[in-house]
């Protein structure tokens, strides 16, 4: 169950993140143009994204082998797939 959540959550953060940027990208080229404030924010904010954004996309990566590794029974069933070609 908590592999599920964690799956979840990186997912929808690895789906939301570009949007999100690309959202703050126009919201911040309307506003000011010469603020310090809005460049450091922005810059913050697209630097721990990314790191976030490439860590996610790593454990995802990370998760999707190690759940390999507990498959269930039914999984390892041989399909006969003679019978389904007539």
């Amino acid at each position: 169950m908590a592999e599920m959540w964690k799956w979840r959550i990186n997912s929808v953060f690895i789906a939301a993140y570009p949007v999100l940027t690309a959202l703050l990208l126009v919201a911040a080229s309307t506003w000011a143009h010469d603020n310090d404030i809005t460049d450091a924010v922005l810059t913050s904010f697209m630097e721990v994204g990314s790191m976030v954004y490439i860590l996610c996309r790593l454990f995802l990566i990370i998760l999707s082998f190690t759940t390999l590794r507990s498959l269930p029974p039914s999984a390892f069933v041989d399909v006969n797939w003679s019978n389904d070609i007539p």
